[in-house]
């Protein structure tokens, strides 16, 4: 619940601003969501505890991958074929879709990494993607959770706030500074 407000917030902000594929984005947004229904789904049967080491992980490889390449994003490179992109674009939102719906924290920060580097976007480009595709994959999950009360609504609710202020915040201060 948290994330979707702030990841919608961040969507509506970022598309006002930017040209999104949209060509490219109907078939992904799809694939992205039924991937985190599934994840969510798994996660219902599997333990917590089991998680952890998988996201502290993924996080240091990001973390590692950022530090060693700082001007990653800068620039758009799509120099590949229409279809390689879309082909790419699926396997993306599979992937991450599956685990936002399974796992959840680092999901928009994967969709626009992977979007930069098999992809071809510019980070703001990336970006504005991963956030529609992030809002989809947080609305899936819902679709799971939701109904089986898996929603903490006392934590959820405060949460939704911050998150819709810091959404709004950061995609405002991202679009201002650009890709550099």
């Amino acid at each position: 619940v948290a994330a979707a407000a702030g990841t919608s917030v961040a969507a509506l902000t970022y598309r006002k601003r930017l040209t999104v594929a949209l060509e490219l984005l109907g078939l992904a947004l799809v694939a992205a969501m039924s991937a985190s229904f599934v994840g969510a789904r798994l996660a219902s049967s599997v333990p917590k505890s089991a998680f952890r080491p998988i996201v502290i992980v993924v996080l240091v490889g990001v973390l590692a991958l950022t530090l060693r390449r700082p001007d990653l994003g800068t620039r758009a490179t799509v120099d590949r074929p229409r279809a390689q992109q879309r082909r790419r674009l699926l396997a993306i939102a599979a992937v991450v879709g599956l685990y936002d719906g399974l796992i959840g924290p680092g999901t928009g920060t994967f969709f626009t990494i992977a979007l930069v580097l098999l992809v071809g976007f510019d980070f703001l480009s990336a970006t504005a993607t991963a956030k529609v595709l992030n809002l989809g994959t947080n609305l899936a999950a819902l679709g799971w959770f939701l109904p089986h009360g898996a929603v903490r609504w006392s934590l959820a609710l405060p949460m939704a706030a911050s998150n819709l202020v810091g959404g709004f915040t950061g995609a405002r201060l991202a679009l201002r500074r650009g890709a550099e």
